[in-house]
């Protein structure tokens, strides 16, 4: 009851000309749980599982199994991209964002996810299946704490990709 599963209902044929920012699977670095991509495309010429729209504070995770890892927070630089219908994408009124993040990537969410694959050729986690996926609720000093460690990480990841990148730089000149 404290996520919402949105659903995946837009249509980029209804803007043939507008260019639009596509994030699959491959876009993701699970390994903190960003958006680390996109592929451009026009509406008309958009992948047919381009129909989630992206906002703010949304998590997104792999329905399909062996991917179930990839796990990212949406930021406001990604608000208004598509997303592939190969993600659950989860917002909440009582669980932060970066918590919830957090609670995505843990072990027993994880496990509850890969409990539920189902089909033969592409094995995925139906989205019926997700209400019964249990989700523990922090207090909110606890929210606010674990919060803010999600967020001092991303941003000390985005600084050392811009030294790294500087020092490239650099080291070419």
């Amino acid at each position: 009851d404290v996520l919402e599963n949105i659903s995946a209902k837009f249509n980029p044929l209804t803007q043939p000309d507008k260019a639009f920012k596509y994030v699959e699977l491959s876009n993701i670095d699970s390994s903190i749980g960003i958006i680390d991509g996109y592929t451009e495309t026009l509406g008309r010429e958009a992948p047919s599982r381009a129909k989630r729209v992206l906002k703010k504070g949304d998590v997104i995770v792999s329905t399909v199994e062996g991917s179930l890892g990839k796990v990212a927070l949406v930021y406001k630089e990604q608000e208004g991209n598509l997303a592939s219908t190969g993600f659950f994408q989860f917002r909440s009124d009582t669980i932060l964002p970066e918590v919830l993040l957090v609670i995505a990537k843990s072990f027993i969410f994880q496990n509850q996810l890969e409990q539920r694959c189902a089909g033969t050729i592409l094995t995925a986690v139906p989205k019926e299946s997700i209400k019964d996926i249990l989700v523990p609720i922090l207090p909110k000093s606890k929210q606010d704490k674990i919060a803010e460690l999600v967020r001092e990480s991303h941003v000390a990841r985005k600084k050392a990709k811009e030294l790294l990148e500087e020092a490239k730089k650099k080291v070419e000149e």
